[in-house]
């Protein structure tokens, strides 16, 4: 691989931007060094010796996009818990006729309303998205220290 480090770098910069595996290696067959199997073998060694260093520079691409997701899901789950609060009050407190009082009527109002199968759904969709922009974020943040 020593002899080929142009052809090193310049696959390690190809995969650290996202190009897929199959078009890095159809790009250095068709730069006339390798045919297919010796380029498959060496974009192979190329990522596992500098795996570290591709991971490192898609980084900040991957924050970015955990960022947005946290974010994301944090402003969908706060409409979601809006929505079935408003749809609960007006269901509840000014009902368009009367709703008996009491447990099993209130029970009857949750099940019955689109707070159980529109807005539930949603706010468990949105939690999640949360969480995994945050576990990205998280995630993306010990690659840059190191780890």
């Amino acid at each position: 691989m020593a002899d080929n480090a142009p052809l090193a770098e310049w696959v390690e910069r190809e995969l650290a931007r996202g190009v897929g595996r199959e078009d890095v290696i159809f790009g250095v067959c068709s730069r006339g060094t390798m045919r297919w199997p010796e380029a498959e073998q060496f974009v192979a060694e190329v990522e596992a010796v500098h795996g570290a260093e591709i991971a490192r520079r898609q980084n900040p691409i991957l924050l970015l996009m955990s960022a947005v997701a946290l974010v994301a899901g944090m402003v969908w789950a706060l409409v979601m818990i809006w929505s079935m609060a408003d749809t609960l009050n007006r269901m509840l407190i000014e009902p368009s006729r009367p709703v008996p009082l009491g447990v099993e009527a209130l029970a009857l109002v949750i099940v019955a309303s689109p707070v159980a199968y529109l807005y539930l759904p949603q706010l468990v969709a949105a939690m999640a998205l949360a969480v995994g922009g945050g576990v990205g974020i998280l995630s993306s943040l010990e690659t840059l220290r190191g780890r």
